[in-house]
C-alpha cells in the first residue's frame, strides 16, 4: 500500500498537482515503514544465524505488528486505495495481534453458496470501472481530484489473464467464515497471475461431506506460485474453515481447498 501511494504521489507530481501529491505523502510514512521491514528482515536473518532464539523473534514481530496498527488505523486511505485491500490488510494485522496475545483470532461461520460466492468474486476482480468516464464528468474540483487518484490507483493484475470458472452443482453450500475466504482467495489467484499464468481455471466439485474448489494456472513457470507461501495459505485457510493441497508441479500448477459442507433441505 505504502509504494502504491508512493506511486500515485508521483503520479500526481507529474501532472503538477503538487498539493494532491503532498497530502498523499502524509497519509503514511512510508520511510517509517521500511525502516520496520529492514528491522525485521534484519532479525529474522540473525534468527537464521541462530543468533536470535524464535521466542525473541515472535516479540520483535508483535512490536512491528503494533506499530503498523496504530500507523494504519490514523489514516484515511479509503478514498485512495480500494476498499478490499485495506480489509484485507487490516484483517492481517488484527489476526496476528490477537494471536500474539494468545487469543484465537474470530471465526464467524456461516452457510455459503460456494459457487455463487465464487461468481461475485470473479465479477469484482474482472470489472474494469470506468475512471476515465468518472474525470470526464466530474463537477467539482474535489470530484476531479478525487478520480484522478482513483484513477491511477487502479491496477487491473488480472488484466491479458483468462479467468475461466467450472461450477460443480448449484447447490453447493459450505461451512465457513465468508470474508476470510474471500481474501485467501483473491490472494491465491493473484499469485497465480503473479506467476504469469496466461489462464487460471476454478472449479468446484461435491460430495457428501466435502466440497472442493480447485484452482489451476496453464502454463509453465520455474516453482509453484504458492511454494513460497504454503504455510501462510494453509493457516489462513484454517481460520476460515478449509483444508488446502498443492500440486509439486511447476506444469499446470493447481490447488485445492477442501470444506466441511451443508445439504440443502428440500
Amino acid at each position: 500500500m505504502a509504494g502504491r501511494l508512493v506511486y500515485i504521489s508521483h503520479v500526481l507530481g507529474e501532472l503538477e498537482e503538487e498539493t494532491q501529491a503532498k497530502e498523499l505523502d502524509c497519509l503514511l510514512d512510508t520511510q517509517y515503514i521500511d525502516e520496520l521491514f529492514v528491522e525485521i528482515h534484519s532479525f529474522v536473518r540473525e534468527l537464521h544465524a541462530e543468533k536470535k532464539l524464535d521466542l525473541e523473534m515472535m516479540h520483535k514481530t508483535g512490536q512491528v505488528v503494533s506499530r503498523l496498527e496504530k500507523l494504519f488505523a490514523k489514516r484515511k486511505l479509503e478514498s485512495v486505495l480500494d476498499q478490499s485491500l485495506l480489509d484485507r490488510a487490516g484483517r492481517l494485522l488484527s489476526d496476528y495481534a490477537a494471536t500474539y496475545r494468545g487469543f484465537r483470532p474470530p471465526y464467524i461461520v456461516s452457510r455459503v453458496d460456494v459457487n455463487r460466492l465464487i461468481e461475485v468474486v470473479l465479477e469484482k476482480l474482472l470489472h474494469d470501472p470506468n475512471e476515465d468516464e468518472a474525470i470526464m464528468q466530474a463537477e467539482s474540483v474535489e470530484d476531479f481530484q478525487l478520480a484522478l487518484k482513483a484513477r491511477i490507483a487502479h491496477v487491473n493484475i488480472f488484466e491479458g489473464v483468462d479467468l475461466a470458472f467450472f461450477p460443480g452443482p448449484m447447490k453447493a453450500f459450505a461451512r465457513m467464515d465468508r470474508e476470510r475466504f474471500i481474501d485467501v482467495l483473491i490472494d491465491m489467484l493473484e499469485r497465480f497471475a503473479g506467476a504469469r499464468m496466461r489462464n487460471i481455471e476454478i472449479a468446484t466439485a461435491l460430495n457428501d461431506e466435502w466440497l472442493m474448489v480447485q484452482i489451476t494456472g496453464r502454463g509453465a513457470c520455474t516453482c509453484h506460485p504458492l511454494s513460497r507461501s504454503k504455510r501462510f495459505l494453509e493457516r489462513s485457510l484454517a481460520l476460515s474453515g478449509g483444508l488446502l493441497q498443492i500440486s509439486q508441479e511447476a506444469d499446470n500448477p493447481s490447488a485445492e481447498i477442501e470444506f466441511a459442507t451443508f445439504q440443502e433441505v428440500e
